[in-house]
């Protein structure tokens, strides 16, 4: 931290915190138990007295750093302050400002028993959409469609037991069994009481009485209360069924629709499909456990597809894509290759009209002020003069030979130039 206050006073260019003596060393919290530096009257500073150097001159960077006696230099403009700035945390003003969205969480969901609260706070609106898409994804919604069923058919069979009750006493009120029991019932008291029986007597006798002939309408209720069950699965079962036709028909969209638009398309799925459940029933798939519907739609597919590519025209059908489809890769081969020369011809007109250009903008270099110099300068002609007589043959002399003839040439030329006269 102390560090990074001088950088600060630096950048600032204030002078620099006094470090604190106790921190660094106990010793130095009593300004008495520690020498001081001496400096003269010349600003000169000397050892304290305390020392083994005492007098002498103080060297550099062993000054008292209790007290400084110059501000701290600024830092170089190139000085990379970047990285010794510290990063200041965030405000909690900044942190309340920033937008937060909450997204609720069922507390029957799974992820529920995870949460520390009952929602998932995110930082923007698309997170948020992205969150509930996850929470209400496919597999979890299908969860809770089965829970929802599983209530709903319990609350179905409950009203059909009250319902049984109910159709089971009217249908045996209106019996003639019913009436001769009641009969019986009525007598049973009277005959008690006619007796000298007491009256709790004569109730009870006919409690044990109707226990035994109500019997019959527990049986009708039973009977009607099953018949109502069985006609209730069997509905239930064919919604399921249709709601699991539908999606694989919907399953069905991922092939050509060539084949979907067929005439014969329908029948063939119809077909597949009663197959496919007659097999289920039979227990051709012992795989397939009862509920696991991925499992029966990619099964079905699978076997659907087997059956398709045997017909004829979805044999056709198959064969003219996979016609179009190596037509379309080699016109796209083709057209790559043309593709591909075209741009190498463009890269060679391209440079060749580069080189043309260059060729005919060139201009023809101007006269050397100092001649025309090059090999064996001693014959260089120099403006207003007669041209040089020929010199000796360079060509057959010797590398020393005509290092030295060149010395010579140069040292002629740069006579002849320096005095004209």
């Amino acid at each position: 931290k102390e560090g990074v206050d001088r950088v600060k006073a630096a950048l600032a260019g204030d002078k620099p915190p006094e470090a604190d003596p106790a921190a660094a060393d106990p010793a130095a919290a009593d300004p008495a138990a520690t020498p001081k530096a001496v400096v003269d009257k010349d600003g000169r500073t000397h050892e304290p007295a305390g020392k083994p150097e005492g007098g002498q001159f103080a060297k550099e960077g062993e000054k008292d750093p209790v007290t400084p006696t110059e501000p701290a230099a600024p830092l170089a403009p190139d000085a990379p302050t970047a990285t010794t700035q510290p990063v200041d945390p965030p405000t909690e003003a900044a942190t309340e400002a920033r937008p937060t969205f909450r997204v609720e969480v069922s507390p029957d969901h799974d992820l529920a028993k995870s949460l520390s609260g009952t929602a998932i706070e995110v930082a923007s609106e698309d997170q948020a959409q992205a969150v509930r898409a996850l929470l209400n994804s496919r597999y979890v919604r299908r969860a809770r469609e089965g829970e929802l069923k599983t209530l709903l058919f319990d609350a179905e069979k409950k009203i059909a037991r009250m319902e049984s009750q109910s159709v089971a006493r009217e249908r045996w009120e209106n019996t003639p069994e019913y009436t001769a029991k009641v009969t019986r019932f009525h007598q049973i008291g009277e005959s008690i009481t006619d007796a000298g029986g007491s009256a709790e007597e004569a109730s009870e006798a006919q409690s044990n009485y109707w226990k035994g002939a109500s019997s019959e309408l527990d049986t009708i209720a039973a009977t009607e209360y099953k018949s109502r069950i069985e006609k209730m699965e069997s509905v239930r079962v064919e919604r399921d069924g249709q709601v699991w036709r539908d999606e694989a028909l919907r399953g069905t969209q991922t092939l050509p629709p060539a084949i979907r638009q067929l005439p014969e398309f329908q029948k063939w799925f119809s077909s597949a499909v009663e197959s496919f459940n007659a097999e289920l029933v039979m227990g051709h798939h012992p795989d397939i456990k009862v509920g696991d519907t991925d499992l029966m739609h990619s099964t079905f597919k699978t076997i659907f597809g087997q059956r398709l590519v045997r017909e004829p025209s979805v044999k056709a059908i198959f064969a003219g894509i996979r016609a179009a489809k190596n037509k379309a890769a080699a016109e796209a081969s083709v057209g790559a290759e043309k593709a591909k020369r075209d741009k190498a011809a463009a890269a060679a007109t391209a440079v060749q009209d580069f080189k043309e250009g260059v060729s005919n903008s060139r201009e023809v270099a101007p006269p050397n002020p100092l001649g025309a110099l090059g090999p064996g300068s001693a014959g260089a002609v120099v403006a207003g003069e007669p041209p040089p007589e020929a010199g000796p043959d360079t060509d057959s002399m010797l590398p020393h030979e005509l290092k030295k003839f060149m010395r010579k040439g140069a040292r002629g030329d740069a006579s002849r130039r320096l005095n004209p006269t």
